[in-house]
């Protein structure tokens, strides 16, 4: 019983010792001691506004940009632009992510998302600040990283404890890839602005209740510029349709930069509004879609964005007339797709396809164009003779005498000469005019709608000079492929002769004559490649806008020319092009 006691009495005074110990530290104002705040941060990026997270409970302190698929800014924009030829275009424009709003649901780690919203992994390379401010404003932690191929994570780190819960403001902001804007160490939150540009500007701001231990955070850094891809889709007029496209310009739609206050993502924009032009690829072979590189706009909401398209060239169309996308509604913060499709909603018919062929021999019911000289009292005259059907070989020009020479041509002095063959089309070939060469040697030009029957003058050619594809030629050579694709009989390109296997559905040189009288060429680079490439004039030489007659009872005049210098050929079909209603 003895024993029984003194251990009893023992458990009673080491609980009246505690007892004590802790009240005296009650009664002194001690508070109790805590491990600190735990953060694992992590990044993503999007366009979605976050609208939970796990392990804490989150409060929005800026909404700029947050966006829903009940929001009627981002729903999908549509226009319909006809075009001479009798295409349309149909401009779709479309939000690239429109999730459906989030429902939130109730557990032990706190609010949680029951679907997750659409994010886009950090790209590596990416730079990014995170800064933590406490309640107060003030800087507690600036940690910069990289992301590298492993993470997008911060290291774990520590904040300080006061209580059993305590807000801190979370900032993160990245330009991308490139260097991160400047802002100076320990700048309260309040005053924190850094400067951004027109390329790309993320940001993220956050007040979260944090509780002493482990908590993990995810960070979505907002775009807050609009990101605009621009989608040439030529589905609708068939396979590899698109050989080309001209300047993209979105019209003052951009400012050169501005700056954002980081507590709550308001930007200052500097200056008025500017062009911003679109980037495409390079179009080297015929394709069925194409993409522009993303196209990044700072600015404030509009709804009268405009999109001016120079052309776009269309495989057996050419060239089509300059048309523009206006009043489009953009809002920052929202990634679209802009989609132009091209859209027939018609068929493409051939109008009266020829088969051609000339040469210097002036054979197969070609026509020619030639001077007769003579001296009268010690004058010299020209005088032209009208072109005539003729055939046979050299007889009607072998007797034809060049008195100034005391000699009888023959076809060594057809240098110099013009010879050419005129074809006819109805009003009804209303898209147009095509070309197919299937062997040249080594120049050509075409006449359209020449009013006389000399079919010669300078401003009626397709060109101000004849085109010329062999350096040695007369003039020179005056056209090379695009963006430095090089010329035909230099380096790896063959010579324009060189190319033998030229059919109507692989020609060597294509040349394409629109509606509205805008004309393109494409060529092929050798035998062994069938694909055609965009061409282009130079050496002070330039295409003419010529008139296409798409009405009325008045036919289409088209002259296919060549000076002859040496030897001298061309082969290939015409035909006009009609669009109307498919049968």
């Amino acid at each position: 019983m003895k024993t029984n006691s003194i251990r009893y009495n023992a458990i009673w005074c080491l609980l009246l010792t505690l007892f004590v110990v802790v009240s005296c530290k009650n009664d002194t104002g001690i508070e109790p001691v805590y491990d600190g705040i735990k953060m694992r941060v992590s990044l993503t990026s999007g366009f979605e506004q976050p609208i939970g997270n796990s392990g804490v409970s989150k409060s929005k302190a800026s909404i700029s940009g947050a966006t829903k698929n009940t929001d009627d800014r981002l729903e999908t924009q549509t226009q319909i632009i006809p075009l001479s030829n009798g295409l349309n275009i149909v401009a779709k424009l479309v939000p690239e992510q429109q999730a459906a709003p989030v429902a939130l649901r109730q557990s032990a780690g706190g609010l949680k998302a029951a679907a997750q919203e659409v994010r886009d992994g950090l790209s590596e390379g990416t730079r990014y600040r995170l800064l933590v401010y406490d309640a107060n404003g003030n800087e507690v932690k600036r940690i910069e990283k990289t992301v590298d191929a492993n993470s997008s994570s911060f290291d774990e780190f520590t904040l300080d404890a006061t209580g059993t819960t305590t807000n801190y403001t979370f900032v993160a902001y990245s330009a991308g890839t490139a260097a991160l804007p400047n802002l100076a160490a320990n700048t309260p939150l309040a005053n924190a602005l850094v400067e951004i540009n027109a390329q790309k500007f993320m940001h993220y701001v956050e007040t979260v209740g944090l509780a002493a231990g482990n908590n993990d955070l995810t960070v979505v850094l907002k775009n807050k510029l609009s990101e605009i891809t621009t989608v040439l889709d030529g589905t609708g007029i068939g396979l590899n349709s698109i050989t080309g496209v001209g300047n993209v310009v979105f019209k003052n739609a951009t400012h050169g930069g501005g700056t954002i206050k980081l507590s709550d993502g308001v930007i200052t924009y500097t200056g008025s509004a500017q062009d911003k032009a679109v980037t495409f690829p390079t179009i080297s072979t015929a394709l069925t879609e194409v993409n522009s590189s993303v196209t990044a706009l700072l600015r404030s909401s509009t709804t009268t964005a405009t999109l001016e398209v120079e052309y776009i060239e269309i495989a057996g169309l050419g060239r089509s007339e300059p048309f523009s996308v206006s009043n489009v509604k953009i809002e920052p913060g929202v990634k679209y797709n802009l989609v132009l499709e091209l859209d027939k909603g018609n068929c493409m018919f051939e109008v009266q396809p020829e088969s051609f062929s000339m040469d210097r021999s002036v054979g197969g019911a070609c026509r020619v164009r030639f001077y007769l000289l003579f001296v009268n009292f010690f004058t010299w005259y020209d005088y032209g003779i009208s072109q005539g059907d003729c055939s046979g070989g050299t007889t009607l020009l072998g007797f034809v005498r060049d008195w100034r020479n005391g000699n009888q041509m023959g076809n060594a002095n057809l240098d110099g000469q013009v010879i050419g063959r005129t074809y006819e089309f109805a009003p009804t070939a209303n898209a147009g005019v095509v070309m197919n060469i299937t062997s040249l040697d080594n120049s050509f030009n075409m006449a359209i709608n020449e009013p006389t029957d000399e079919q010669n003058t300078t401003t009626y050619k397709i060109a101000t000079k004849e085109i010329q594809f062999q350096g040695t030629g007369t003039n020179g050579r005056n056209i090379r492929f695009t963006n430095g694709g090089g010329e035909h009989g230099v380096g790896s390109v063959s010579a324009i002769h060189n190319i033998t296997n030229g059919t109507v559905a692989n020609p060597v040189i294509r040349v394409s004559i629109s509606a509205s009288g805008v004309v393109s060429i494409e060529g092929r680079k050798s035998n062994s490649d069938l694909n055609l490439y965009p061409m282009e004039l130079f050496n002070s030489t330039s295409f003419n806008n010529v008139t296409w007659l798409t009405s009325g009872n008045t036919n289409n005049k088209v002259t296919i020319t060549q000076t002859i210098a040496g030897q001298t050929y061309i082969n290939g079909q015409v035909t006009g092009k009609r669009i109307a209603p498919c049968n």
